[in-house]
């Protein structure tokens, strides 16, 4: 991170003029008259092949630092985007990438560029490119850098880190107040400038244990079928038990039971009123390596992005994507919650899932609630709480 903060702080200078007149940036994006930059991923590039859009009218131009992939700006001056790129020894772990984007610490990377920068306002807890980001806005103002309002955006991308930078000279010192305004006018073209920004050919998982998008629609058809047959079902009023795969749980009282439509699905509650529904999937990791076969950490979180691969054939779009580290019965897992939108006939619905997932013995125990979105109220909660909960394993380990 060290080397991308010296090369921010030496490429700032130089940039204090102030532009005039309307955004004409923002009018280029809307007329499509942009560049695309598509780094090959070598050099500084690390690796990483990513591309992004600029406007037409900037000219790309490099940068005399290795932790400075490119820089794009006007030849006349005014504002300009720099990229910075950090790759760490191996895949960062959920929290690592939460404390990279907390504001603490953006604001601590801040400080190192200059011990005069302003805070202006952070964002945390949106994505890019399927992506973790966090964004921090400040202004400087000393005789190194000059007069500045810098918008600092990170990604989190497996082992890399890409600080995407705009940085817009200005002709005097600002307050905080009227460094905002100026940011507002900013920030439309800020947006659509990050949204440009794609991976390629980038592996979202670990070498150890390949479960990504690619593998899973690769291996399919060597998974073992999950084996539904009735034989290995006990149902007791709402607790179910597999004799086979070694569990049990309890759904919700009262509602109906049976063993789903899917083909992983081995036990499902439906409430119809509510169109609210509980269910229990298992899938068989036997096609897949991974040296322990019962700790689910053993490979990375799912994306937005792999998630929205994987529901693809049901024509679905994955929104307000949130994962988490949790346990199942005390085994490591993987806690997931989305929208995503559902239609039927002339009638559109935004439906809430949450799932938790995790590992024993090579095969994948997922847990699943699926309602509208409006019925998500306390009283599901305590239901998903408790049949969560109710979720033993049957297995000497």
């Amino acid at each position: 991170m060290k080397n991308i903060i010296i090369g921010i702080c030496f490429c700032i200078l130089g940039f204090q003029s102030i532009v005039q007149g309307q955004l004409s940036e923002l009018k280029e994006f809307q007329e499509k008259k942009t560049k695309t930059y598509l780094s090959n991923g070598q050099g500084k590039s690390k690796g990483l092949k990513f591309s992004i859009q600029y406007p037409a009218s900037y000219s790309s131009y490099e940068i005399d630092n290795y932790g400075m992939v490119k820089g794009f700006s006007k030849n006349s001056g005014g504002p300009s985007i720099m990229i910075g790129l950090l790759k760490h020894e191996e895949a960062l772990s959920l929290e690592a990438k939460k404390h990279l984007l907390a504001q603490a610490n953006l604001e601590k990377s801040m400080r190192s560029i200059s011990s005069t920068a302003q805070v202006i306002k952070y964002k945390g807890g949106f994505e890019v490119d399927g992506y973790m980001a966090g964004c921090l806005d400040f202004q400087v103002n000393d005789a190194i850098s000059g007069n500045l309002i810098i918008r600092s955006c990170n990604i989190e991308i497996n082992n890399y880190s890409v600080i995407l930078s705009f940085l817009i000279p200005l002709s005097n010192k600002l307050t905080p107040a009227q460094a905002n305004v100026k940011l507002n006018t900013y920030i439309p073209f800020f947006d659509l400038v990050l949204k440009s920004f794609k991976t390629t050919d980038q592996k979202k998982q670990s070498d150890e244990f390949k479960i990504n998008t690619q593998e899973y629609l690769k291996y399919k058809d060597q998974i073992p079928e999950t084996d539904k047959s009735k034989v290995n079902d006990k149902w007791i009023n709402e607790l179910y038990r597999n004799t086979k795969y070694k569990f049990r749980v309890s759904f919700p009282k009262s509602w109906e039971y049976d063993n789903g439509t899917s083909k992983k699905i081995l036990a499902r509650s439906l409430n119809r009123d509510k169109a609210t529904t509980f269910a229990v999937g298992v899938t068989i990791l036997e096609a897949t390596k991974t040296k322990d076969s019962s700790n689910i950490y053993a490979i990375p979180a799912m994306t937005k992005s792999q998630m929205n691969e994987i529901l693809v054939l049901q024509n679905m779009k994955v929104e307000n994507f949130k994962s988490e580290r949790g346990y199942l019965n005390n085994f490591p897992a993987y806690i997931y919650e989305f929208t995503s939108e559902a239609k039927a006939g002339t009638d559109s619905y935004t439906y809430f899932s949450k799932q938790i997932q995790c590992m024993c013995q090579n095969k994948l125990y997922t847990l699943v609630i699926n309602l509208p979105l409006e019925n998500w109220d306390e009283e599901m909660m305590i239901l998903f709480d408790r049949f969560i909960k109710s979720f033993v394993f049957e297995i000497v380990i």
